[in-house]
């Protein structure tokens, strides 16, 4: 087993970054990565699976963060010539996915972790997060083809 620096050395990245791409504000996610760091080191005798364990608190403290503030929507996001109008279609569609899915998506896609680590992360089976990920899938493109017809 790893100890706390040499996981923290080698995650933090990967955490950081996981949590800027949800939060899009580069400080925030740097604060939101060391507490979620600082929180496993608090427990860190008592939890088996630092890696899904320092996601988990990330991910509920994205959570936190977004309710304390509502990001605004730029002004025109259907210019056809705007480069980010699909970016901002997609992440406006996996925001408006039901929970359960939305932070499947977040981990596995935005996060990058492998379906098993998702499922530790969650507290879910392996297969109810395949599933979950192929019905959100599903859920993105009939929004985003309505969004586009």
């Amino acid at each position: 087993m790893d100890s706390f620096d040499e996981l923290f050395q080698r995650e933090y990245p990967h955490v950081a970054g996981y949590c800027w791409r949800l939060v899009d504000d580069s400080d925030l996610a740097a604060d939101i990565a060391q507490e979620a760091f600082a929180r496993l080191l608090a427990r860190w005798l008592r939890v088996r699976e630092p890696r899904a364990y320092v996601y988990r608190i990330a991910t509920n403290l994205v959570r936190e963060a977004w309710r304390e503030r509502l990001r605004p929507l730029p002004e025109d996001t259907t210019a056809p010539s705007d480069p980010t109008t699909a970016d901002i279609a997609v992440r406006l569609a996996v925001d408006a996915l039901p929970l359960r899915y939305r932070t499947v998506v977040w981990l596995h896609y935005f996060a990058g972790l492998p379906v098993a680590e998702v499922a530790a992360v969650v507290g879910r089976r392996s297969g109810t997060v395949k599933w979950q990920l192929s019905e959100a899938r599903a859920r993105l493109a009939r929004v985003l083809e309505d969004g586009h017809a």
